[in-house]
């Protein structure tokens, strides 16, 4: 089980410039100049805490680890000074609230398998439901402006071994083990030995992720 915990402050500014109102009619529209600016300074505090739980399960050839993320509320209180000046008057207050953001259940489940020693395969699903998050304006007004979205990644690993140091396949076995490499490796000094010491591996991986994001 890890935790997160969310304490800060930010300076806050925003400007809001209107430089002029459009109007359509049925065969012609029509400008007029408007002259209007907002500007917004201010703070705001933010807190929370996140709590993940998560497990991990070994065997010979299969792995399964899974992380689950209980809901968490993020709450900001601000305090801002907004200014609007619309040419022949300006206008100045005051606003002070808190509005909250309210994440659901979200995790992620993942496996691997390995079928042979020179082959991996994985597949890991993630869960993120934030078309159910909430957010509370400092009016008390609740919203979901977000959309869920789940993600799939399916991958696979293949290695091969090394080759044998004189020539005879070894299969999958680290070390060749046979009598003539035996036989190089001790009658023959490293400077005047043809053979090699050791193979390479050769290595190959293909991955692919699916996100499914309804409309």
């Amino acid at each position: 089980m890890s935790g997160l915990v969310v304490r800060g402050s930010t300076d806050d500014w925003e400007q809001e410039v209107a430089r002029g109102k459009l109007t359509f009619y049925s065969n012609a529209f029509r400008v007029d100049s408007v002259y209007r600016h907002v500007t917004r300074r201010g703070t705001s505090d933010f807190k929370g805490q996140e709590f993940t739980l998560s497990g991990l399960l070994y065997g010979r050839s299969v792995q399964v680890g899974v992380v689950l993320k209980p809901p968490v509320t993020f709450t900001r209180t601000f305090s801002q000074g907004v200014t609007t000046d619309t040419g022949d008057r300006q206008e100045v207050q005051t606003l002070r609230g808190e509005d909250r953001m309210r994440l659901p259940w979200r995790g992620w489940i993942g496996m691997v398998l390995q079928p042979r020693s020179d082959l991996r395969l994985g597949i890991a699903y993630e869960l993120r439901p934030y078309g159910s998050a909430r957010y509370t304006d400092a009016q008390g007004n609740t919203s979901r402006p977000w959309t869920s979205a789940n993600l799939l990644r399916v991958a696979s690993k293949w290695r091969r071994p090394p080759g044998c140091v004189c020539g005879v396949d070894c299969g999958a076995r680290p070390k060749c083990s046979c009598p003539r490499a035996h036989l190089l490796r001790t009658t023959r000094s490293p400077a005047r030995s043809t053979a090699p010491a050791s193979g390479s591996y050769r290595r190959a991986s293909v991955s692919i992720w699916l996100t499914n994001t309804p409309t």
